[in-house]
């Protein structure tokens, strides 16, 4: 057996006693479920680590995907039988809590965001490296997988299920990753890579958004997102083993 070979054996029978939490944060595009599945394959060779996902998409819980895919079907069919039923929602009304179902939908990711985070810290705490594929942020609704915005003409239900949807959020704003990297990268290069998927104009408004977090925590390190996949990882690779040599 090599020196390097029994180097990494020794890595992985002594794991270090304090992991790390890293969120990777960014506009659609810019390839944070990529590097998180990248990071991980390459983290675990040597290390316990783990990838969580915190967004709202079909990376969650099955059972939000189930219901999703179970209201489809019902306002389908309520169409096609000539019942009234809502509009779909338009772009501008995106991420914008308008209906019960929305306000449940919320409630649902919001917990599950919760219950994800937590299991994210626990992890972190007996010795894994956990790489989050984005983080719930309280500064903007609507954006950036933080709440809902509430619709200026809301019904008291949907009211109260914002609350209680805030309320996840507000918890959630107490847990601070050890390490948060923001993936950035001009709109050309991220519509290329995912063709439509927002406009421009919301585009820079998540650029905004993230000026503004490093503005408020200096300790955000941002990462060139443009830059090819390999070179990428590299960069990130670097900034997480810096942390984890800080936290051990």
């Amino acid at each position: 057996m090599s020196n390097r070979s029994s180097a990494e054996g020794r890595v992985k029978s002594q794991p270090v006693s304090r992991g790390i939490v890293v969120a990777l944060i960014g506009p659609d595009g810019v390839g944070k479920s990529s590097q998180t599945a990248r990071l991980t394959s390459i983290f675990q060779q040597n290390f316990k680590c783990t990838p969580i996902y915190l967004g709202s998409g079909e990376g969650g819980w099955e059972f939000r995907r189930i219901a999703k895919r179970q209201f489809r079907k019902w306002r389908g069919w309520l169409r096609r039988s000539g019942t009234r039923a809502k509009a779909p929602v338009t772009d501008k009304e995106f991420g914008t809590n308008h209906s019960v179902f929305t306000g449940l939908s919320g409630l649902v990711s919001a917990l599950e965001r919760y219950v994800s985070l937590r299991r994210a810290i626990r992890l972190a705490k007996v010795g894994s490296i956990v790489i989050c594929d984005r983080w719930p942020q309280n500064l903007k609704p609507g954006f950036f997988d933080g709440p809902l915005r509430l619709h200026p003409h809301a019904s008291w239900t949907v009211r109260q299920l914002s609350r209680l949807e805030q309320s996840f959020y507000r918890r959630m704003e107490t847990f601070k990753p050890d390490l948060t990297i923001h993936l950035v990268s001009d709109f050309e290069t991220s519509n290329s890579r995912k063709p439509g998927d927002r406009t421009r104009d919301d585009f820079d408004q998540r650029l905004a958004l993230m000026q503004k977090m490093r503005a408020i925590d200096p300790t955000i390190v941002k990462v060139d997102a443009s830059k090819s996949f390999d070179e990428v990882t590299r960069d990130l690779r670097h900034c997480i083993l810096g942390a984890l040599g800080a936290a051990v």
